[in-house]
């Protein structure tokens, strides 16, 4: 029951990553009426003040690669009874 739920767990947070990332990175790159996007989902440029980044590209990568690409790993690594799986 537990090693289920944390499938789902992983699973969710994988998709949900790399969706999120992926959108954040085409949106930086792309006119985002251009890919459908409703302006609620739209990020402002405001919220990158004071950070290093003058666009949504480097984060939406971070976040698809680096989050969305680990809990792939997890994923699969669980799902296939690896040794490096601990449950």
């Amino acid at each position: 029951m537990v090693k289920r739920l944390l499938l789902i767990v992983l699973a969710l947070v994988a998709l949900t990553s790399v969706t999120g990332g992926l959108v954040m990175a085409l949106s930086s790159l792309l006119d985002p009426d251009r890919l459908g996007l409703p302006h609620e989902v739209q990020l402002p440029l405001e919220y990158l003040q004071g950070s290093p980044f003058t666009s949504y590209l480097v984060p939406g990568l971070l976040l698809a690669v680096v989050v969305g690409g680990l809990h792939t790993a997890a994923f699969v690594t669980t799902i296939r009874r690896q040794p490096s799986a601990r449950s």
